[in-house]
């Protein structure tokens, strides 16, 4: 399954590397810059901008800091190079 994080932080490193454990396609998302040169080498996912990342994910994983009391609900817009919709994904995280 391909999966997409969108986030390079702590939380969404973390994620990716469990998701690359369990057999998936990761790509994780950033905002700007290549940062996470290492990280990707290590954990054998692959990094680029929200919107490089999200193009044929299965699966896209929003891990971004957002203002405390901040309500992220589907439908929303988080300047994510142009997402406009998320979904809830109902199905096993196993690999098939």
């Amino acid at each position: 399954m391909h999966i997409a994080v969108l986030g390079s932080g702590d939380v969404g490193q973390s994620l990716a590397r469990g998701f690359r454990a369990l057999g998936h396609e990761v790509r994780i998302g950033r905002r700007e810059g290549n940062k996470l040169a290492a990280f990707c080498a290590a954990a054998h996912v692959t990094e680029g901008r929200f919107a490089e990342v999200i193009e044929g994910a299965e699966i896209v994983v929003v891990a971004v800091v957002t203002p405390t009391g901040t309500v992220i609900s589907p439908g929303a817009t988080l300047n994510t190079g142009g997402v406009t919709s998320m979904t809830r994904y109902k199905g096993s995280m196993s690999p098939k």
